[in-house]
């Protein structure tokens, strides 16, 4: 099912949109009021584009930015990318999504390569994020299924065991991810994606004045 992007307004299916950073936005904001820490007054301050007028808004529909991004179908998505701007996307399921050789940070194959962390740099970060590979490679697994969450029988315990006062009694509260089925239990390979572009590209940025400078 195609899905129109709120942004640009391009068609696009949701499961082969994800790593193939086929929309743009302007990641700074634009200097409505002010000159900016890099461009001035009615220029973004990511790329030096302008408007040529005045306006509060950070972000506008249907604009070309100057950066990289995935479509996104509404302002909550596009929000939720820039929070996290990497996903995590199992081999087996590359042959109906396509390649993207661009977008690709990191490729894990085997089990032991869980443990650790690789460091992803986007436009929005000056510093580069880390990603925990166990744990988003877990999350991703209860996101599709494949494991859920098991709620513990709860334990009764007390501070005091001479004292059973109701009011020193307490419940510890215990989790624990259980497979669905044993089969569910093989280690999936995946590609760690890039969401966002790592910086702003070159032929976007604006360094000549304007007449409204």
């Amino acid at each position: 099912m195609k899905i129109e992007c709120f942004s640009c307004g391009s068609s696009f299916i949701e499961n082969k949109n994800i790593g193939k950073l086929s929309c743009t936005f302007h990641p700074f904001k634009y200097n409505s009021l002010y000159n900016g820490k890099r461009f001035p007054i009615y220029h973004y301050d990511c790329c030096g584009r302008s408007r040529g007028y005045k306006d509060e808004k950070h972000f506008e529909l249907q604009e070309e930015g100057c950066c990289k991004i995935d479509h996104a179908s509404s302002f909550s998505e596009y929000e939720e990318i820039k929070k996290k701007p990497f996903a995590i996307l199992f081999i087996e399921d590359l042959n109906s999504m396509g390649l993207f050789q661009e977008s690709v940070i990191a490729k894990i194959s085997k089990i032991e390569e869980l443990d650790g962390i690789i460091r992803l740099k986007t436009v929005l970060d000056e510093d580069p994020i880390q990603i925990d590979l166990k744990k988003e490679y877990r999350e991703t697994l209860k996101e599709r299924g494949f494991i859920k969450e098991y709620q513990q029988d709860y334990h009764l315990t007390s501070t005091d065991q001479t004292d059973i006062c109701p009011s020193k009694l307490y419940y510890v509260y215990q989790q624990e991810l259980l497979p669905i089925t044993k089969a569910d239990t093989k280690f999936r390979p995946f590609i760690v994606v890039r969401r966002i572009g790592e910086e702003i590209m070159r032929d976007r940025i604006k360094n000549e004045k304007c007449d409204y400078c």
